[in-house]
């Protein structure tokens, strides 16, 4: 699919995880924020593989919706590890994975 170069104001979940998905397969256009890299995914014993699996597999349960930056924010979670990443776009240059974890069941 073709993505404007402008962000748009409304972002369906179906292009959202399109987008994710296409941005997630290369994994220099996934950068993490320090909380998650120093934090939530140490603490839990996240590995990266498992993150990349998340947003390439993943499903969105939660947003898109603007975050407070004017980024596109969501919640993907992946059942088969039971990881959930918080995650917002940077319009189609790159994801920023703000914190992972594992919801409770």
């Amino acid at each position: 699919m073709t993505w404007p170069d402008q962000q748009p104001e409304r972002l369906t979940r179906a292009d959202a995880q399109r987008l994710v998905r296409e941005l997630a397969a290369d994994s220099a256009n996934v950068g993490l924020t320090k909380h998650c890299r120093e934090e939530s995914m140490p603490d839990d014993g996240i590995t990266m593989r498992q993150v990349l699996d998340c947003l390439r597999m993943g499903v969105i349960t939660e947003g898109p919706a603007i975050d407070i930056h004017g980024n596109w924010k969501m919640d993907i979670y992946r059942r088969v590890d039971n990881l959930l990443c918080a995650v917002a776009i940077e319009w189609r240059t790159r994801l920023i994975v703000i914190t992972t974890y594992y919801p409770s069941s």
